[in-house]
């Protein structure tokens, strides 16, 4: 069996009208890439607009015309995973119109639900006898689902463990599909690594993860695929001529699909890497794609290596620290206070930010040394991909 993962779609904006001829032009290539699977997965980064308004948060408030179900339809996507940080930008109203929607239509859905049990319910996919459990949560930001609050699959450690070991007994083959991390990091966290290795140690098979809006890379754990960040799927909601995108060569445009072929016992992974621009994607082929290959081998090797992955990250912390430390600047004012208090609650709650925060705290309680200003740059580098 071939499933096939994709991460973080999105296309339009929620007032573009749907043109079928656009989004059958920009997607052609990644149907093509799609169809050799038997199972297509992708996030659903950005829900279908149906009912319910904008909740206050931390970032933007995203969605899509509810016609751009078509564009699922089109890929042949049989599955979609809801567990990110923006299923619940509109309320739970809207995560309530988007399950029977999805339903309507022919879609399924995981990581999503009317309540905390509804949204850890694995996907399922069998065929010829085998079956394959994916379990689909994300880090804990805004639009988690409780226990009678529609909404994602909010990261539970332990939860995630025991319905890892759970499904082993009824599943040949387990997966986790993981939406977090820190965005614009080419390399995962030292958090990120332990707990995606630890997956594999209560009995994953595979862990496929994205949310960092940039590619990072894979590994083998006691020979089982582990896929940092896929990077972007097709994903246009943000201004494309804001800030370091205006650089066509900005990781935020590059990532890549996984195909996890399941057979006889073992996973094994295939990358199908891609460039896309806000009008089209392209699959990478010949010279470009080894050139990207290239860029991924460079980005997994540090992997293998757990004092590298903690330089790397104080280097990371040493970029981006300050910006998140700035929002801790209580007042009494934020009690009961949505807007004044939602950036200092996301940087609490969400185990990325958290683990960021921490790490940036102790060097700036420890000193900054000179190396990790030079780690600084080198990441800063790889922010870029060049593959003409």
């Amino acid at each position: 069996m071939k499933i096939l993962f994709a991460s973080d779609y999105g296309i339009g904006k929620p007032d573009t009208p749907y043109n079928k001829d656009f989004v059958e032009s920009a997607l052609r290539e990644a149907k093509e890439a799609m169809a050799a699977a038997d199972f297509r997965m992708l996030n659903l980064e950005k829900l279908f607009l149906g009912s319910g308004d904008p909740i206050s948060k931390s970032g933007p408030n995203i969605g899509m015309p509810r016609e751009m179900i078509e564009s699922l339809k089109y890929m042949k996507i049989d599955t979609v995973g809801l567990a990110n940080n923006h299923s619940g930008d509109f309320g739970g109203e809207n995560i309530l119109y988007n399950l029977n929607y999805l339903k309507e239509n022919g879609i399924s859905y995981a990581g999503g639900g009317k309540d905390i049990d509804e949204a850890y319910l694995p996907a399922v996919f069998e065929k010829d006898g085998v079956r394959v459990s994916v379990i689909v949560v994300c880090e804990n930001e805004f639009g988690m689902a409780d226990r009678n609050t529609p909404g994602a699959a909010g990261f539970d450690f332990f939860r995630t463990v025991r319905l890892i070991k759970a499904e082993k007994k009824t599943s040949d083959y387990v997966v986790v599909y993981f939406h977090g991390g820190n965005e614009g990091n080419p390399f995962p966290s030292p958090l990120k690594r332990e707990t995606y290795r630890y997956f594999v140690e209560a009995g994953a098979d595979a862990v496929v993860a994205m949310h960092t809006h940039c590619p990072q890379g894979y590994e083998y754990y006691r020979g089982k695929p582990i896929i940092y960040s896929m990077g972007n799927f097709f994903f246009t909601s943000s201004n494309p001529n804001s800030g370091s995108k205006t650089n066509p060569d900005n990781c935020w445009w590059y990532g890549y699909m996984a195909s996890l072929e399941f057979r006889d016992g073992k996973v094994t992974f295939e990358p199908i890497p891609y460039k896309f621009t806000s009008e089209t994607m392209e699959i990478l082929r010949g010279e470009r794609k080894e050139n990207f290959l290239r860029y991924l081998d460079r980005v997994s090797e540090p992997i293998k290596d757990e004092k590298e992955i903690k330089r790397l990250f104080r280097g990371w912390s040493l970029m981006v620290g300050p910006t998140y430390a700035a929002f801790f600047n209580y007042s009494p004012e934020m009690q009961g206070n949505k807007k004044l208090s939602r950036h200092l609650k996301n940087n609490m709650s969400c185990e990325a930010h958290n683990e960021l925060l921490v790490s940036y705290m102790n060097m700036c309680y420890n000193g900054i040394t000179e190396e990790d200003k030079k780690c600084k740059e080198e990441i800063r580098e790889l922010q870029f991909i060049s593959v003409d």
